[in-house]
C-alpha cells in the first residue's frame, strides 16, 4: 500500500495520493483489537527509534564530511530544515545528539534502547566530558526532561565551583594573589 506512494518524492504527492495513504493507515488501524493496537504501536515506536538512530549516525557522517556546504547549504541546520524538511526543533535536536554521538558513541546505543531520547542528549551533551559520560548517561537514563534539567543543573554547578577554586596564574607563571591587589590586576591586563 504505501510502497506505490513511496515511489514519488514527499513533494510531489498529489491530493488524491495522500487522503488514499491516510484512510488506508486509518483503516487498517481501527481493525486492530485492543491488545493488537497496542502491541502495534510499541512495534511501531521502536522502528521510529531505530530509524531516528541511524539517521542521527548518518548525520554525524554528513557534518563530518561537510557535505551539505556541496549540497549548497550554508549550515547543516539549514540542510535538516529545508532539503530533509524537518522541523527547527527536530533538525536542532538531531544535530546534536549526532555531533554527541561522535565523541560518545555509548548514546547511539541508548537512544536505540530508549533510556534517552533527543532531548536529553542535547540538554546532556554539553556537560558530557571523558571521564563523566558513562556516570552522566546512567544516572540520566529513562528520566524526564525535567529530571535531566536538574542533573545539567547540579553538573554545570559543579563545573562552576571547580572552575573557581582552579588558581589563576598570570603570563610570567607566578601567582597574582602574590602580587598584591595592583600587580594582580597588573598581571591578568592583555599585553
Amino acid at each position: 500500500m504505501m510502497h506505490t506512494v513511496v515511489r514519488r518524492t514527499a513533494s510531489r504527492f498529489d491530493h488524491r495520493e495522500v487522503l488514499d495513504m491516510q484512510s488506508t493507515l486509518l483503516a487498517a488501524a481501527a481493525r486492530l483489537t485492543d491488545d493488537e493496537l497496542l502491541r502495534r504501536v510499541r512495534v511501531l515506536a521502536g522502528h521510529e527509534r531505530e530509524a531516528t538512530v541511524e539517521l542521527v549516525a548518518h548525520l554525524a557522517e554528513l557534518d563530518t564530511r561537510k557535505l551539505h556546504l556541496a549540497q549548497g547549504f550554508g549550515s547543516l541546520f539549514s540542510y535538516c530544515t529545508e532539503a530533509l524538511r524537518l522541523a527547527e526543533h527536530a533538525a536542532y535536536n538531531r544535530i546534536e545528539a549526532a555531533r554527541a554521538s561522535r565523541k560518545f558513541p555509548a548514546i547511539l546505543d541508548r537512544l536505540a534502547a530508549g533510556s534517552l531520547n533527543l532531548s536529553t542528549v542535547r540538554l546532556l551533551a554539553p556537560h558530557l566530558t571523558p571521564e563523566n559520560h558513562q556516570s552522566v548517561l546512567d544516572e540520566a537514563a529513562r528520566k524526564s526532561k525535567r529530571e535531566v534539567e536538574a542533573l545539567v543543573a547540579r553538573l554545570a554547578e559543579a563545573s562552576r565551583k571547580a572552575c573557581a577554586l582552579e588558581p589563576v596564574h598570570s603570563m610570567d607563571g607566578t601567582f597574582p594573589a602574590r602580587l598584591g591587589r595592583r600587580g594582580a590586576r597588573k598581571a591578568l591586563r592583555p599585553a
